[in-house]
């Protein structure tokens, strides 16, 4: 039997971007649901918030489910717009390689496929005191797809 639960998906998704420690090398760089950790001082962060998944009945029993996750990117900015974005793309590829290339979630079961994509344009995120720039964000969604049999 497969397990049906989202939040068990969403801590794989985290436990596998904790793994990339080049980019998180504190266990708390990587967090589902809140932005509060932005303030620690890190150079780059990861959020994971919930998106709705899709379900297709196959049988009775059986069902194909495409669990969504948001994972917003973030980038410290330092010096100017293009330094922050040569971060992002290389912390974004490592990302991609990840899920696409190396199948991090592939040992869950039922788990058949994992796409990773873009649907937003990367942002600025400015202090809201004077209008600096304080990182460079950007969001992606995992879509992991499971078989599911549900009994």
């Amino acid at each position: 039997m497969t397990i049906y639960d989202y939040a068990y998906i969403e801590g794989a998704i985290a436990e596998s971007l904790a793994t990339l420690t080049s980019h998180f090398p504190k266990d708390w760089q990587v967090v589902q649901g809140s932005e509060d950790l932005l303030s620690k001082g890190a150079e780059k962060f990861a959020v994971l918030n919930w998106l709705p998944e899709s379900d297709e009945p196959l049988s009775s029993t059986d069902r194909i489910v495409k669990w969504k996750t948001s994972v917003d990117l973030y980038c410290r900015w330092k010096t100017n717009e293009e330094g922050a974005k040569v971060t992002m793309r290389a912390l974004q590829a490592d990302v991609y390689d990840l899920f696409k290339v190396r199948k991090a979630l592939s040992d869950i079961d039922g788990v058949t496929d994992t796409d990773v994509v873009s649907e937003v344009p990367q942002w600025i995120r400015i202090n809201e005191n004077d209008s600096v720039p304080v990182f460079i964000t950007q969001r992606l969604i995992v879509e992991v797809t499971q078989y599911i049999e549900v009994t």
